[in-house]
């Protein structure tokens, strides 16, 4: 059973749908948060953590988005000083979004119970969510 609020949940697509189609890489984004939120049993405690890290975690993806088309674009028609600086740019941003995408998930992991943890490692260790 899912302790994720509809409007949480409401909240999530929006975010997604509000974005040019073009605009998120991901488009099974919010059934992926859904799908995590749902396996960590995320308690109604734990809940304000989660929708931290869950912002985190959009942000990041429409932060990449952009530059993951403009890396295959420059690639398709750019020169090889272009490709290399679009690759920069977009390693920057990944980095950056992975910085902010593990403090997030450390504030909500250290507030989860050992079972709730356990979970976490499997999914992370199988998953790519970031």
């Amino acid at each position: 059973m899912s302790h994720h609020t509809p409007a949480l949940a409401l909240a999530a697509l929006l975010i997604c749908a509000a974005a040019p189609p073009a605009q998120l890489d991901n488009p099974r984004l919010p059934a992926q948060i859904q799908y995590l939120h749902d396996r960590l049993h995320i308690t109604a405690a734990q809940e304000p953590l989660w929708t931290d890290f869950e912002r985190v975690w959009l942000r990041n993806a429409l932060t990449i988005s952009p530059l993951r088309r403009d890396r295959f674009q420059t690639a398709q028609r750019g020169n090889a000083l272009d490709t290399l600086n679009a690759d920069e740019k977009l390693g920057e941003a990944q980095l950056d979004a992975l910085r902010k995408f593990a403090a997030a998930f450390e504030t909500l992991f250290n507030s989860l119970s050992d079972q709730q943890k356990t979970i976490a490692n499997v999914l992370f260790r199988q998953l790519r969510l970031a």
